[in-house]
């Protein structure tokens, strides 16, 4: 019997429930600021003052877990609406209008999808500059065929 079907399927759903919690809710219990430098405390192990221990300019790993977890959320979050909204319009509008307004619109759709994701993600980025929303812009229509 394979391992993933004798894992019940709400323990990842209740871990990730979990990491979710504590990313929303751990920059008001740790109140570290993950930018800050201790240069006392370079690669201390994990203690009480530094629960996850320190990098190698002395910032907090758990501080800086936290807070990029919590841009990384935002980010999903944003790129899965910003993809689920404008997609889901002009699927109704294709559905509503039909004949050469439909084919039109999924023409557009398929050559969106004609491209590999993370090709068309990267061009769309590089092409309005470097940067993180410009790289969530690129994801974004890559995800809006799908």
């Amino acid at each position: 019997m394979s391992i993933i079907r004798s894992v019940p399927v709400f323990l990842p759903l209740a871990l990730l429930t979990v990491l979710a919690g504590a990313v929303v809710v751990g920059p008001m219990v740790w109140p570290i600021d993950p930018y800050t430098m201790d240069f006392a405390a370079i690669l201390a192990p994990p203690g009480p003052g530094h629960w996850m221990g320190t990098d190698s300019v002395g910032r907090d790993v758990l501080a800086r877990f936290l807070a990029g977890g919590r841009l990384s959320l935002s980010v999903g979050v944003i790129v899965m609406l910003g993809g689920l909204v404008p997609g889901a319009i002009v699927g109704v509008i294709a559905a509503r209008a039909g004949g050469i307004v439909d084919m039109v619109l999924m023409r557009a759709m398929d050559s969106i999808a004609a491209f590999p994701p993370i090709l068309l993600a990267m061009a769309v980025a590089i092409g309005l500059g470097g940067g993180l929303w410009t790289a969530v812009i690129g994801v974004i229509i890559s995800t809006l065929p799908f």
